[in-house]
């Protein structure tokens, strides 16, 4: 029996207390048999007041008095966590002040250049996409100029030149976001030239475009260089900035709904917003039925065109006496037999017809005295002794001998029996050749 009870004591020395959770706010105390007190108390965040009692306390945590004390405190929960948060606030403002006087602290000698200069870096930062308008990316200048310091922001935000230059495209899921980036790249502009492209395709969920042709509408004399694939009936609401658009030099324009505008083009007011711009010089119709689009066609110097018929060509060309360089595609029509020979082209210097049929067709009604240039296609179908003749003539007649500098073509066709012709221009140094690779 003694040592039973000898046994019982040492087991009791060897157990840490166990503390429950009386009515005391704010302290949490799980029971657990066994372990070490730091294990069994679990202790949500006090007041300090209440924390300096405690440590000043000889009292053991779970003597009668402590509890008794405890149990008249008026601490409830809500304010124990008030008073945490109001501590949190404060450590956090007070780290947030030391890493701010540690930054300030730094010299970064960039920081000291002029912000002039500065201008001039953030353009040569810009991406390099040739002629093509800029497409927003956050990872590039000028958006990722915002990012790196107050000082780069607000000087990226007063350089207009960063600006001027914006390709979106507004498609149904993207429209909410995409409309208002661009009106905000247009106003950060301010006054300069813009080069703008804009795709919108219509969907039976697309919202109405009224607000992309108001704001594109409001910045129409700042254009220089605009690209717009709109629909057929959107494009003809831009009527307003007839006149309107003294700096416009270069234009790309295409009905998305191309061919339901071409089965209408009888019967639909043609699109007349481009029809007095005293500065355009290059056109490109990116989809077929020209004659959809009014365009000051005797002052164009480029011209890119496509899916068009043989009288078509001619038409446009007779119509267009500046043109200087002029990339054609050709369709399949059956309209060649009504094909007329049209006056010289005295400043055509580089005419390129991308492979489609038709091109001896074309070529047998022009005559083009300056030519440096010519690249053209014959189809398998066509008569070969047929196509080497009008070829030949409309070499002979053109008299490029000494002007020609390169002839590219394709398709099946013997252009070396076309006797001394070739022998000249060869003996001139004119490069003969299959066309070279498209990128």
């Amino acid at each position: 029996m003694g040592a039973a009870l000898s046994k019982a004591r040492k087991r009791r020395k060897n157990v840490s207390p166990t503390y429950r959770t009386g009515d005391v706010s704010g302290l949490l105390v799980h029971e657990h048999p066994g372990g070490s007190s730091n294990d069994n108390l679990a202790m949500e965040p006090r007041p300090a007041k209440l924390v300096a009692t405690l440590a000043s306390r000889p009292d053991p945590p779970h003597s009668s008095s402590f509890h008794e004390e405890m149990r008249s405190s008026s601490f409830t929960d809500a304010e124990l966590l008030r008073d945490l948060r109001s501590k949190l606030v404060e450590l956090d403002l007070g780290m947030r002040y030391a890493i701010r006087r540690a930054l300030d602290s730094i010299f970064y000698p960039i920081l000291t250049v002029p912000a002039e200069i500065m201008e001039e870096i953030f353009v040569f930062c810009l991406p390099d996409n040739g002629d093509d308008p800029l497409v927003p990316d956050p990872s590039v200048a000028p958006l990722v100029l915002l990012k790196v310091c107050k000082q780069w922001r607000s000087i990226a935000l007063s350089t207009p030149r960063l600006w001027c230059s914006i390709r979106v495209n507004l498609r149904s899921q993207q429209f909410k976001r995409s409309l208002p980036l661009l009106e905000c790249w247009l106003a950060r502009a301010r006054s300069r030239p813009l080069s703008v492209a804009v795709v919108y395709a219509t969907f039976k969920e697309s919202p109405s475009p009224d607000f992309l042709i108001q704001s594109l509408t409001r910045s129409s004399e700042q254009w220089q260089d605009i690209r717009l694939e709109l629909p057929f009936k959107d494009l003809q609401r831009l009527h307003g900035i007839e006149g309107h658009i003294p700096l416009l030099r270069k234009l790309l324009i295409g009905p998305t709904d191309a061919y339901s505008a071409g089965m209408q083009g009888m019967r639909v007011a043609p699109i007349t917003a481009f029809s007095d711009a005293p500065s355009l010089r290059e056109v490109h119709l990116v989809t077929g039925y020209p004659f959809t689009i009014e365009l000051p066609w005797a002052q164009l110097t480029k011209l890119q065109a496509t899916s068009l018929s043989v009288c078509e060509c001619l038409e446009i060309l007779e119509a267009s006496p500046a043109l200087v360089h002029c990339f054609l595609s050709l369709r399949q029509s059956f309209d060649t037999a009504h094909a007329i020979r049209i006056p010289p082209l005295e400043h055509l210097e580089v005419l390129t017809l991308r492979p489609s049929g038709f091109h001896p067709d074309l070529l047998h009604c022009l005559t083009l005295p300056v030519l440096r240039e010519l690249q053209f296609h014959v189809t398998s179908s066509a008569s070969s002794a047929d196509s080497l003749v009008k070829i030949t003539s409309f070499l002979d007649r053109s008299a490029v001998t000494s002007c020609l500098k390169q002839i590219y073509f394709s398709g099946m066709l013997d252009l070396y029996g076309s006797g001394h012709l070739i022998t000249d221009l060869i003996q001139n140094g004119t490069r003969i050749g299959p066309p070279p690779r498209r990128r």
